[in-house]
């Protein structure tokens, strides 16, 4: 636990690595501010710590309410998507995946939830649906195999932990 809070101690930014954004909608409508410089203005003045690369094939979309949140993306796929909510203060997820096919929905609602998927193994599926919904849980999940291919967890409560390691 002392090292997981370290390493979180030790990031000062969220970073989101991904290969695409297929929805290519306008974030700022060109009615709601008179220039392209006021909506570059604007966006970089709403912006949370996050970078995005995308290409083809590959989403990721993060959306964080509250302060203090962390997330860090890394995936190296031909199709992903990963859904990540963090509404609270100081949650964390770190996201480092490959596989060929990779589907994340993660929520962590409350304060202090940490929540860690590692595996570069190469993959065929990894598929989770990630429900933290309270306060200092934790879920640790390295490696793969079958179980990573379909992982639903929920946690609910105040200090609950879950550590799966595939191999």
């Amino acid at each position: 636990m002392k090292k997981l809070l370290i390493m979180s101690a030790l990031i000062v930014t969220s970073l989101a690595y991904a290969q695409t954004y297929q929805d290519e909608q306008k974030m700022v409508k060109s009615t709601s501010l008179e220039s392209s410089n006021e909506q570059l203005n604007f966006l970089r003045s709403n912006s949370t710590n996050q970078q995005v690369q995308v290409s083809q094939g590959n989403s990721v979309l993060i959306a964080q309410v509250g302060q203090a949140n962390i997330s860090q993306v890394f995936v190296s796929s031909e199709n992903s998507e990963i859904n990540l909510l963090q509404d609270g203060f100081a949650n964390k997820s770190f996201i480092n995946l490959r596989a060929d096919f990779i589907r994340e929905n993660v929520q962590q609602i409350g304060n202090s939830n940490l929540f860690f998927d590692y595996s570069l193994h190469g993959a065929q599926s990894h598929t989770v649906d990630l429900i933290q919904d309270g306060n200092f849980n934790e879920v640790i999940s390295v490696g793969r195999n079958s179980i990573s291919e379909r992982l639903k967890l929920t946690q609910t409560g105040t200090g609950k932990s879950a550590f799966i390691i595939h191999n």
